[in-house]
């Protein structure tokens, strides 16, 4: 597999079904292709059309990376659909095991690295200071309730000066935590993030 190529152009400007390409054994690729939409749309509204898949089984609970891709493409006015996981192999009970992506194919896709975040309003104070249209991406890792790790992708962005966190994968708009970032993620985990204003310019 290749090495991402940080501070190159990457992907981000272009439709997303052309970056999976380079790794399409992986994704079940979605019947829709991208269509223009209004740029910094109601994220409640636009949510809903990213992962519609998401209840159907693992393909669609694992995808959360290109869910983010999707949908920082659909603020800025290019409506995505995300691909599902392609399982690696079926459990002994009968259910498709599939793997998530790991970050550096999101830094790959945006041509840029994340950077880490001392605190969730470090975040939240930038985005905001940015103004109507800035937009994040953001990979979350920790312990959940039971001690198990987790990893999850997601965006954030700022919808007429009201800093909101967007989780695609699941199709919720469910605020913002100060201890957490994500309302739904238990607090004391890593936070890394890469935004933009309205732009396009990089903020984080």
């Amino acid at each position: 597999m290749e090495s991402p190529r940080i501070g190159e152009l990457g992907f981000k400007e272009r439709p997303d079904y052309e970056f999976r390409a380079k790794y399409e054994d992986e994704y079940i690729e979605p019947l829709s292709r991208p269509a223009g939409i209004e740029p910094f749309d109601d994220p409640r509204r636009t949510v809903q059309r990213i992962n519609p898949e998401f209840e159907s089984g693992p393909e669609y609970q694992t995808n959360c990376a290109d869910c983010s891709r999707c949908f920082e493409r659909t603020w800025r006015g290019s409506a995505e659909e995300a691909a599902g996981r392609r399982p690696l192999f079926v459990t002994e009970s009968g259910d498709n095991y599939c793997e998530g992506e790991y970050q550096e194919r999101l830094e790959e896709w945006a041509g840029a690295p994340f950077k880490p975040l001392a605190s969730p309003d470090q975040l939240h104070d930038r985005l905001a200071g940015s103004g109507h249209g800035a937009s994040a991406m953001i990979v979350s890792f920790g312990q959940d309730r039971n001690g198990s790790p987790y990893a999850h992708a997601y965006n954030a962005v700022n919808y007429r000066g009201q800093v909101t966190v967007v989780d695609a994968q699941e199709g919720i708009v469910p605020g913002w935590n100060s201890e957490s970032l994500h309302p739904d993620l238990p607090s004391g985990g890593e936070h890394f993030a890469m935004a933009w204003d309205k732009e396009g310019r990089r903020i984080w």
